[in-house]
């Protein structure tokens, strides 16, 4: 049961009324059912397109004649890769899991149609219900930043908030059907980026994932922890032996540039006290701080740190 049919009457209603109101809900029942079913169809038919577009298991061609079938003509259009994830999928079974894709789904779905966009919107992971692949075809006339932002408005006003209980994040445009696989990747690896970030935003592109982002899509290359693990192992080492801090420390002095004053007022120490400590972890690590190389590499070392241990990306990275 979804719903209740009423009849408003000035007078006590004749026995015929109460036949007339069961078959009227009977069939409203009937019509929600076959619009249902006529819905899933549709939306299995955009989904399977945007996995032949991710997996190139379709000719061009065909995927260009099923999407004009489906109300979203690609050709001669700039197009535009996008991914909705949520922040936080949550564990659940497999009947929760489907009723949260459904939810996101319904809720893309409806912001694309109240923003006025062409697009296809489907559900080409499916695993988890926590994502929504959607390629959206603009015209010459219309901006790609301007979509993206009535997509993040409508999806708000839809009760998901972009930038907090949901991810909006989109590829390059690209100006052909044959490059459509390559914005929907990208947006798929900025949405991967941006899954921990500690600024919320409308929606993210690639430039807004810089260095955070790309550390972010390498965590967990044995490359990046080995390389980590060589620039700090030994100051991490001393630190647990002694119980200091000098790499919390380090870490202070690069973000604030090298700035004495502010990074000893942010680990409350004096600036005699921080010259001391910064003079030994030189000798730790047996690096010259006053070389650029060194500090940048010290840098990316720390940052793919806070990245590995869960830190994601943070507003002020660059």
């Amino acid at each position: 049961r979804w719903g209740r049919l009423v009849l408003l009457c000035d007078q006590e209603p004749p026995a015929r009324t109460s036949v007339l109101l069961e078959r009227a809900a009977s069939t409203i029942a009937l019509n929600q059912l076959v619009a249902r079913d006529d819905s899933s169809v549709e939306r299995q038919a955009r989904s399977s397109l945007l996995w032949s577009i991710v997996n190139h298991s379709a000719p061009t061609r065909d995927v260009a004649l099923r999407a004009r079938g489906l109300g979203v003509p690609l050709e001669q259009r700039r197009l535009l890769g996008v991914v909705v994830r949520r922040r936080r999928p949550g564990p659940g079974p497999g009947a929760e899991m489907n009723a949260r894709r459904r939810e996101l789904l319904d809720a893309v779905e409806t912001a694309v149609r109240d923003c006025g966009l062409s697009a296809l919107a489907g559900d080409v992971d499916g695993l988890d219900g926590a994502e929504v692949t959607v390629l959206v075809a603009l015209t010459d006339a219309e901006s790609d930043e301007a979509a993206l932002l009535g997509l993040s408005t409508a999806l708000t006003r839809a009760g998901l908030r972009a930038g907090s209980d949901v991810v909006v994040a989109a590829g390059s445009v690209v100006r052909s059907l044959d490059l459509a696989r390559r914005s929907l990747i990208e947006a798929a690896q900025v949405a991967d980026a941006t899954a921990h970030t500690a600024e919320p935003r409308p929606f993210y592109r690639l430039l807004d994932v810089r260095l955070r982002g790309l550390l972010y899509l390498l965590r967990d290359d044995v490359r990046l922890q080995t390389f980590v693990e060589r620039e700090l192992g030994p100051l991490l080492s001393y630190d647990e032996r002694h119980g200091t801090n000098h790499v919390a420390l380090l870490e202070a002095y690069l973000v604030e540039g090298r700035n004495k004053r502010r990074a000893a007022e942010e680990m409350s120490l004096s600036r005699s006290a921080l010259y001391q400590r910064l003079q030994l972890i030189e000798r730790v690590l047996g690096v010259d701080l006053d070389s650029s190389e060194r500090r940048l590499s010290l840098h990316v070392a720390l940052t793919a740190r806070d990245v590995m241990r869960g830190g994601g990306i943070s507003g002020a990275a660059g």
